[in-house]
């Protein structure tokens, strides 16, 4: 899979990413763009884009883009941190389709996703509480948007 990583995440994390073409924001020559013009961009070349900017959801129409956005919600952006989302990130990428939003986070920074689905209105809050509830287990969870749904 060809994916974009962005200016915010640590490059080194590219490393983790076996098995798939990964090119930097900065590689790519894009470096200081605004997300939604890097995002067209992305979308052009690469598969999947790879971001800890938590505000994209937010900010921009994520569904309409012909790109999958990968979020991960770490407890900082230093590489330790990212490095222990790495196993879900290779776990999540074949399952992400364009326009598809998943964010990936460490069990503490569950609340970050549940303020996307109680912000956007995008899921019903049973389907939040038994994805949560079946991941507690795992340190690291995985969370999928889409207008209407939400997957663990």
């Amino acid at each position: 899979m060809k994916i974009s990583l962005d200016e915010c995440v640590d490059q080194r994390f590219r490393k983790e990413l076996i098995g798939h073409e990964v090119i930097t924001v900065q590689k790519a020559g894009w470096a200081g763009k605004k997300n939604g013009e890097l995002l067209s961009l992305a979308a052009k070349d690469y598969q999947a884009f790879i971001t800890v900017d938590r505000n994209l959801y937010f900010q921009q129409n994520l569904p309409k883009l012909q790109i999958a956005v990968l979020i991960m919600a770490a407890r900082t952006n230093r590489l330790a941190d990212l490095t222990s989302l790495a196993v879900q990130v290779l776990q999540d990428l074949p399952k992400l389709n364009p326009g598809d939003i998943r964010v990936i986070s460490q069990m503490s920074y569950y609340l970050f996703a549940r303020a996307i689905v109680s912000k956007t209105g995008l899921v019903a809050p049973w389907a939040f509480s038994n994805a949560l509830r079946s991941s507690v287990k795992s340190k690291v969870t995985s969370f999928s948007f889409t207008r209407r749904t939400i997957s663990a």
